[in-house]
This record gives C-alpha cells, structure tokens and sequence, in this order.
C-alpha cells in the first residue's frame, strides 16, 4: 500500500490508482486519497503550461471547452447574459444566486479571478455590477478585452493582491480552485482582497455526493490536480480563518439529475503524445438512461432506487457552490 502525506492537511493519503490516465498521452498519475479530509490530489505535480496551450487552440474541438467560445459568441445577442449563464450550468447558478441579494448595490466591487476568455465578468457587468477580471494569461485577458472591452487585467494573484488589498466585496471564482497547486494559500491571499464583509464565491466538483470507493470523478490530471470535497472546504475554512457556506441546489432547476460513474470519466477528451484530440470514451448504456430519465420521472426513481452506477441530485449536486467570509476575532 503506497501512503503519501495529503497536499492538503497533512495525514496519510492512500494511493487508490497508480496509473491513472492524464490529459495527454502517454502521462500517467498517481492517485491519493485523503480519509481525514475527503480529498484526491493526483501526483506528481507537473507543470501543464504546454497541454493548456494546446487546449486553447483546439477548444472548439474539444467537449467542456467548445462551450467557452459558444458563450463568447452567444452572450452578446442575449438580454440578461448572467441568467443565460446560470440557466445553462450549476457553476454560473452559484454565482447568480449568491449575488442575488446584491442587486442594485451600485458601490459593490467583484474581482472575477480566473477569468479565462471573460464572458462571467461581461455577464456581471451587464447585470450592473462594477465587476473586473483577472487572469495570469495575456492570450486570454486580450481576447477577452477583444470582445468584451476593457474589463480584464493580466497578473499574477500574489503579485496582484499586494497592490489592492481590503478593496473588493466579492471575488469570484469559477471551476478555478482545482487547479491551483497551493489552495489554503491561494484562498489566503484573495481574503485580504476583501473589505469587511466581503467574501469568496466559487464553485467546483463536489467529491461529497460520490461513493467513498469513487476515484477522480473531474478533468484529467494535471488539468485538474485535485478534486474536492464538502469536508475538504471545511479543513481550509479553518486553516483561512473564515466561515464557510455551501449552497442549497433545492432550487435549482434542470433536466441534468443524474450522471454516470466510471473509472475514467466517460465523456473526458485526451490529448495524443503529438497533440492531436482523442475523442471521448462514449458510454452508450449511459447516454441512453440518461436521455430516458430526463423525460420520465418514474424511470428516474427506480435509476435512482435500484441503479448503483447513478445517483439523483437535490441538495446537493456535482457541482458544489462555497462561500467563504473572513473571521474578525
């Protein structure tokens, strides 16, 4: 039994794969488990610079990414692009939700960080908030500017906090967290952004609603380098000094209530030793129960009741929502 010390809390975390599929091919990764604090990391840690860089050129080509530049294209002929955005995924619901009670707060300053191609920050400001995104990508924040105007900077978190502390209300950040290599700090730094009673509003993964026997349920090593649970955000919130909350997807509506559960994601693309996009593994028995538990409800609870490899969403979903705000002792 290989045994490393969780990136995270420092226990032991068990090797529960050792040859774990990364994004490109002929990578391979150790996968960890933490039982102390319910969190996977994938090891080693390598730099993925290259496989982004080649994710970017290819994303109209690649499921989960194409929808970036369909948001890009589409946001600019819709009314309300924020409602747009949280009709379409739980990720951009999170948000739309936690900021409902900030409607019409003229004075409130968002920092979106991790803003990619920029449409969440466009979206936000549409909806009348003064909101700025900030990625440490040029290629990104200028085509972002390109399209949504001069909404975006270019630096890097740590750099960037030093020169704006205790200015912003809410900083938001979207499927982000997974990637970054040293989280407590990485949120540590993003709480002394914030004003008094200003908080961090993101989403990711949720490990939580997944059998214990589950292993790496999210984007292929080294894109993502961890996968989260509710328990995990309780250990940093301690770590951090802040209080944490999670959101309630009672309210959520949508036709997505169930996904499948394999040893490899069944729907991940992969990137071959030269590059070029692998197409996705296609489960056909379930795209199938998929589709059919959409449209019947009956259906849906015997998958529910009787179907191990499926599992039904209220409260809780795949994605989970995490509100942090600091602690004044």
């Amino acid at each position: 039994m290989l045994i490393l010390k969780c990136l995270l809390c420092g226990r032991d975390a068990q090797c529960v794969e050792q040859n774990y599929p990364g994004y490109q091919e002929p990578d391979t990764f150790f996968i960890y488990n933490c039982a102390y604090c319910n969190t996977q990391f994938s090891y080693p840690r390598v730099e993925a610079k290259h496989i982004y860089e080649i994710i970017y050129e290819k994303a109209e080509m690649i499921s989960g990414y194409d929808r970036y530049y369909n948001y890009k294209n589409k946001l600019k002929t819709v009314e309300n692009p924020l409602q747009y955005l949280a009709s379409s995924e739980e990720a951009y619901w999170v948000i739309d939700n936690a900021l409902k009670q900030d409607i019409g707060k003229k004075d409130l300053k968002i920092l979106e960080c991790g803003c990619g191609m920029g449409y969440l920050t466009y979206s936000l400001h549409k909806a009348g908030f003064n909101a700025i995104g900030l990625d440490i990508s040029q290629n990104a924040v200028s085509e972002a500017t390109k399209n949504f105007g001069e909404l975006y900077v270019c630096a890097n978190v740590f750099e960037y906090a030093m020169q704006h502390k205790e200015e912003y209300d809410r900083i938001i950040l979207t499927q982000v967290i997974e990637h970054i290599e040293e989280p407590i700090k990485w949120l540590e730094t993003l709480l002394a952004m914030l004003k008094k009673g200003g908080k961090i509003i993101l989403s990711t993964e949720n490990k939580t609603i997944y059998p214990k026997n589950a292993i790496w349920q999210t984007d292929l090593p080294p894109i993502h380098i961890w996968w989260f649970s509710e328990k995990s955000f309780e250990y940093i919130a301690g770590k951090i000094n802040a209080s944490i909350n999670f959101t309630d997807f009672s309210k959520y509506i949508s036709n997505k209530q169930f996904i499948g559960i394999g040893k490899v994601p069944y729907n991940r693309h992969r990137l071959d030793k030269n590059g070029n996009v692998i197409p996705a593994q296609q489960n056909k028995l379930n795209s199938l129960l998929s589709d059919i538990t959409r449209k019947i409800s009956f259906i849906r609870y015997i998958c529910y009741r009787f179907n191990k490899y499926y599992i039904w969403f209220g409260k809780r979903r795949w994605i989970m929502g995490v509100t942090f705000e600091k602690r004044y002792n």
